[in-house]
């Protein structure tokens, strides 16, 4: 059995990530991409967590800013084509799609689109307004890429 070991998220403590492979150490390549494939596949597991950790956890924050009834209209007013447009020129160039298959850059194209702009505005202003956003908004999918030189040095 080997082990790898990371830090918890508050720092105080070292969480260890076992694996099934024989070896204390290993070269093998094939083992080493097991052991990559378990810690990733532990590090990214959800831990659960009671609904009243989470309560408990909230009551310790302090909230120093209100929002003013100026800012809260703002927040809270209708998404507009150019609010979309700006937040996709921040967003990376390069960054792979997510699982709708759409990357920011054909993003930037659509929202640039004149006859798409009141499909786009109702799709995100019904999300804001119903609170009902698409799963494909929600999902995330974490990656493990090999270096450059090859998958055998992960």
């Amino acid at each position: 059995m080997t082990s790898v070991q990371r830090p918890s998220p508050n720092g105080n403590i070292n969480i260890t990530i076992e694996a099934a492979i024989s070896a204390e150490r290993t070269s093998d390549p094939v083992d080493m991409r097991e052991l990559v494939r378990e810690y990733y596949q532990q590090l990214y597991t959800l831990d659960p967590v009671e609904d009243n950790e989470i309560d408990q956890y909230l009551q310790t924050i302090q909230f120093n800013k209100t929002v003013t009834t100026q800012e809260n209209d703002r927040l809270m007013g209708k998404i507009v084509i150019e609010d979309l447009i700006d937040q996709v020129k921040r967003s990376p160039k390069q960054s792979s799609p997510g699982d709708d298959g759409l990357g920011y850059q054909y993003l930037h194209i659509l929202f640039n689109i004149p006859i798409l702009e009141t499909l786009i505005l109702e799709i995100y202003n019904n999300a804001l307004t119903t609170e009902v956003i698409p799963q494909s908004w929600k999902d995330i999918r974490v990656r493990l890429l090999p270096k450059k030189k090859g998958i055998f040095l992960i």
